[in-house]
């Protein structure tokens, strides 16, 4: 019984079971009862560590969310933003095709969040920090001298907005390639910006 393992392992258990749950029988679907079974908790034990549903969708949101974090910390410590944001866009389109059950929770959220605003802070902190991010790094190319100067900003909402938006079709379109793709977004986003062509 997952009741009597350290903490982490305890709610590691319950957003585990809490995504099952929500991709098998939908997020008005899914019961406490439910989620505390496939965790191997009482109805208590979840209630110990979360106080709803909503609670555990926020909070699987945040942990899936990690990953991309970790993907920015990456490419920050590298000093030429050209190869950070390289880097920063392989990684993200690599990582969904892998982690197809991660992005079928992230769209479950999404639909379920829209409606309730008071669930909208989680995904306008991601946003956020994923385009000041991106700003940091085309900021950072122009200054080097090695972009020539344009909206840093709009190029980093235009990239994080594409970005989200081809992460479904990579995994349901066998014609998009995570190379192809990324070899695009490299042209488009830093390729046309380059202020020396032959870089």
């Amino acid at each position: 019984m997952a009741e009597n393992k350290p903490k982490d392992e305890r709610i590691n258990a319950i957003i585990e079971a809490a995504v099952s749950e929500f991709l098998l029988k939908g997020y008005e679907g899914t019961s406490i009862n439910s989620i505390a079974k496939r965790a191997g908790l009482s109805k208590g034990g979840f209630y110990h560590h979360f106080k709803n549903k909503d609670d555990i969708l926020l909070a699987a949101n945040y942990r899936y969310m990690e990953p991309i974090t970790g993907m920015m910390e990456k490419a920050k410590t590298y000093n030429n933003p050209i190869d950070a944001l390289k880097i920063f866009i392989n990684d993200y389109l690599s990582y969904w095709p892998e982690h197809t059950r991660e992005l079928q929770f992230t769209f479950l959220s999404i639909y379920k969040m829209i409606p309730q605003k008071i669930m909208w802070n989680e995904i306008t902190q991601y946003t956020k920090n994923m385009t000041s991010f991106l700003e940091s790094l085309f900021i950072k190319g122009i200054i080097s001298g090695k972009f020539i100067k344009h909206d840093p900003k709009s190029r980093a909402i235009t990239l994080f907005s594409a970005l989200d938006g081809i992460t479904a079709y990579l995994i349901m379109n066998e014609s998009f390639s995570v190379q192809t793709a990324a070899e695009n977004f490299e042209k488009v986003f830093i390729s046309d910006i380059l202020k020396q062509k032959n870089i």
